[in-house]
């Protein structure tokens, strides 16, 4: 973990960012979200969990901070973040009402989580809010990644921790390599270049969170292997 101090405010905020490049969304309505909402995404969204989907910021969490997960999705990690800073409160936004019923339902038993509608540009909340804010593969969709990431840095108490995650397209592969494949990777990147997004967004991360302010980034990074039948059936192959 690093050190950065804000210098453009005549107090310092010292505050901390992780970053995770691993191989959902918070957007506005100049953004375009890549994967879309269909029940299938939906549905492999809920398959995540802190445990794994986090497990790079897991142990900086102790009880009682206070923590924000910025596109939330149907809230499977967030309920996971909420076990490991429990009592302590832990806010999921995203800007889908659907999804948001949905983590509402699933997470309907959790005492020290709440979910609301929000956009990662103007977080409704004030200075200084959280001990914790918390992004997974959310940047490489948005049209400003910059802004948001400065957005995240404002809520964020003095010596608060931001970790994101995000993926990096250029990096996947598959065994046999077969022409489908490579079309397919080809073409998601030429859509998310139209929707003004970044697909391999993991190589950005620590750039963006230092024009954000973040002066001092720790970066980590993990390899996700789909060999089991059922987990490569999951991506519809």
């Amino acid at each position: 973990i690093t050190q950065n101090t804000r210098n453009d405010c005549p107090r310092s905020r010292p505050a901390y960012a992780f970053v995770l490049i691993s191989s959902a969304a918070m957007t506005t309505n100049s953004d375009r979200y890549t994967h879309g909402h269909h029940t299938s995404v939906v549905g492999q969204h809920a398959r995540r969990t802190a445990e794994v989907d986090a497990a790079f910021l897991l142990p900086h969490l102790h009880p009682g901070m206070r923590l924000l997960d910025v596109g939330c999705g149907p809230g499977t990690i967030t309920a996971g973040l909420a076990r490991a800073v429990a009592p302590g409160e832990v806010v999921g936004i995203d800007v889908v009402p659907a999804v948001l019923d949905q983590a509402r339902e699933a997470n309907a038993g959790t005492a020290n989580v709440r979910f609301e509608e929000g956009s990662v540009y103007a977080l409704g909340y004030p200075d200084a809010s959280f001990d914790v804010c918390y992004a997974h593969q959310v940047l490489q969709h948005l049209t400003r990644p910059v802004n948001a990431a400065r957005e995240m840095r404002r809520v964020l108490k003095p010596g608060g921790l931001a970790a994101v995650r995000d993926a990096d397209y250029a990096t996947m592969t598959a065994s046999p390599r077969t022409p489908e494949i490579e079309r397919w990777l080809a073409l998601y990147h030429a859509v998310a270049t139209r929707n003004e997004a970044e697909a391999d967004a993991g190589r950005q991360l620590p750039g963006w969170l230092q024009d954000a302010g973040f002066h001092n980034v720790t970066v980590s990074a993990t390899a996700v292997l789909f060999h089991e039948h059922s987990a490569v059936e999951n991506w519809g192959l």
